[in-house]
């Protein structure tokens, strides 16, 4: 206690940022540290010191409404307003000493009061590249806008750009056949009649072919088309670190908005014969208390499913023990396990009381005494009875981003619309694409019916592009960390002249960023 009441006044509190624009409805908050992140009670209500509770935020002179959600990642609370745009001049107020940071110091966030600025036009040219390459159907144009709110003031047609060959001689685009990204910085531009680039021809985006939303215009942009290598080949593999899988809630009527972080955890209850049981999502039963991974952290994700819950009996089933009740924990990082030694007289609340203490534990998981009914003794292992459980339910994933050589007209199963003519294009590899060349532990394609423990992994490509992001998910394998080396088949990535990549025995994963 005495070094808790030292932590609380001694140490710096915990602050809030928040951040919004005007015209949008969302304003983030930005926590210096992590803050208290509970899951609801079963009937939604949130607790009075968690992060997400709306009664701590004001916006524009007035508290959240019903329509207003609340949603929570790492360290940065969003609030998403049902039914306003902010404005300039609208203040965003954060309640003092409302939200709990997390651990037993019991530091609170400082209250403040922020006023949105109006948004001052940037005079930034919005910047304009090309993704070209030999035998494509199509010039690519990127758009790079450093202030990306509200309406483009133009956007690029086909009249805004024009090819020519090495002899001058004009290239006709296709009339109308631009085809336009979700966020309009990606324009496809078709060529006319079927005709495809080739290397040392001249491209040209004229200057004002995009304005942004002050009305900023581009420079004009002239690229001479380059031949293509004669096999793509990976120059980088870089790997994001692991982040706990979050999942959209669903709007229904009878169910619940709330975002779903899939966090490892374990819930145990006592039978009326006084065995402890685990219990799974589905289950029925009411578990006394339970322990959730923290999504801030190394146990978030897929990683807390290595850890293990222990009862450790240290009784004699007489109560001949000390007159003091005993429940003490040892938590293990390196075997990641907790340990609960308890004796004949120890209840519930004192194995909670006693996993509330440990900074181990309490660092890494929320604990939550979940049955108000009572107050039961742990017991003595019943025979037959379990007495050791294992967290479940953490699903983690890593960003794996693959740079080529080359522009790419396929990865794997995607392919650009429009392939390259002439000799045909290899087929995919099947199977398994990816590879950890020490583990042999292989990443196989996607499924509507993955089993439990399957790796699955999602490819964001759009061709022509050098660059490939496989999205890695899992439940119970490890996921890639920098350091691995990465087996590639061959085929996996094929250029615009077919020419297709050849296997990689094991290229070194670094870290991203």
């Amino acid at each position: 206690m005495d070094a808790a009441l030292d932590a609380a006044t001694t140490s710096a509190p915990l602050t809030a940022r928040p951040v919004a624009v005007p015209g949008t409805s969302t304003v983030t908050v930005f926590f210096s540290e992590p803050v208290t992140d509970d899951p609801p009670a079963p009937d939604g209500a949130v607790a009075g010191h968690d992060a997400k509770n709306p009664a701590h935020y004001s916006v524009a002179g007035g508290g959240l409404l019903a329509a207003d959600t609340l949603s929570m990642s790492g360290r940065v609370l969003t609030i998403e307003l049902g039914d306003y745009l902010l404005r300039a001049g609208d203040t965003i107020g954060v309640a003092d000493a409302a939200v709990k940071g997390v651990g037993d110091d019991n530091r609170t966030v400082r209250g403040t009061q922020v006023t949105i600025a109006e948004r001052k036009p940037d005079g930034v040219r919005p910047r304009v590249s090309l993704a070209v390459a030999h035998n494509a159907p199509a010039v690519v144009v990127l758009v790079e806008e450093e202030n990306p709110f509200g309406a483009q003031s133009r956007a690029l047609t086909a009249a805004d750009v024009s090819v020519e060959r090495a002899d001058a001689t004009p290239v006709p685009t296709a009339p109308g056949a631009v085809a336009v990204s979700d966020d309009g910085l990606r324009y496809s531009v078709e060529l006319a009649d079927g005709a495809r680039l080739r290397a040392g021809d001249v491209v040209l985006v004229r200057a004002g072919a995009v304005g942004d939303a002050d009305g900023n215009l581009n420079r004009s942009l002239r690229v001479v088309v380059g031949a293509n290598s004669d096999a793509p080949r990976v120059l980088v593999a870089t790997v994001t670190a692991p982040r706990t899988v979050v999942e959209a809630g669903l709007d229904t009527i009878a169910g619940t908005d709330d975002d779903v972080s899939h966090d490892a955890a374990l819930a145990l209850a006592r039978g009326a014969d006084g065995a402890w049981s685990a219990c799974a999502p589905d289950d029925a039963c009411v578990p006394e208390f339970g322990l959730a991974a923290r999504a801030v952290g190394r146990e978030s994700g897929v990683a807390g499913n290595e850890w293990n819950f222990d009862f450790v009996y240290s009784g004699d089933g007489a109560g001949n023990g000390p007159a003091e009740v005993t429940a003490s924990v040892t938590a293990s990082t390196s075997r990641t396990s907790i340990a609960v030694a308890y004796d004949d007289d120890a209840r519930v609340s004192d194995v909670v009381a006693a996993l509330r203490a440990d900074d181990t534990v309490v660092s890494r998981f929320e604990i939550t005494d979940a049955n108000d009914a009572g107050d039961p003794l742990v017991g003595p292992p019943v025979p037959g009875g379990a007495s050791s459980f294992r967290f479940t339910g953490g699903v983690g994933s890593v960003e794996l981003v693959l740079t080529y050589n080359d522009l790419l007209q396929s990865f794997g199963q995607i392919a650009a619309a429009g392939a390259a003519t002439g000799t045909a294009c290899p087929a995919p590899p099947a199977g398994g694409l990816l590879r950890d060349a020490q583990t042999d532990d292989a990443w196989t394609g996607r499924s509507d019916d993955d089993p439990a423990g399957y790796i699955a992994w999602d490819v964001d490509f759009d061709p022509p592009a050098r660059t490939v992001v496989v999205a890695l998910t899992s439940s119970s394998g490890p996921l890639p960390t920098a350091g691995l080396s990465l087996v590639l088949p061959a085929g996996l990535a094929v250029n615009y002249d077919c020419a297709a990549s050849a296997a990689v025995a094991g290229r070194t994963v670094r870290t991203a960023g």
